[in-house]
């Protein structure tokens, strides 16, 4: 899978599609599932790999993009902004 190649991960469990050929499945199995098949090779993890992969990636890549982190607004101050 090429979402799951760009972010290193390797997938662990995979399914046949129409045409026969094994396909990644890291995209629609259960976190649990996930994480009980990450654990076999790295038994501290607390989360699957995918998600610390993500984290990893998006804290690397993407601070600095609008929308991924939201800081919330002082509430106080949004009221005096809408009543502008």
């Amino acid at each position: 899978d090429k979402r799951a190649s760009a972010l290193g991960a390797t997938p662990t469990t995979s399914a046949t599609n129409v045409g026969g050929e094994s396909q990644s499945t890291v995209f629609s199995t259960p976190l649990d599932v996930l994480l009980a098949s990450d654990r076999k090779l790295f038994p501290h993890l607390k989360i699957p790999r995918i998600l610390e992969q993500a984290f990893d990636y998006i804290l690397a890549h993407g601070l600095h993009q609008e929308g991924i982190f939201r800081i919330a607004g002082v509430q106080d101050e949004i009221k005096a902004l809408r009543n502008d």
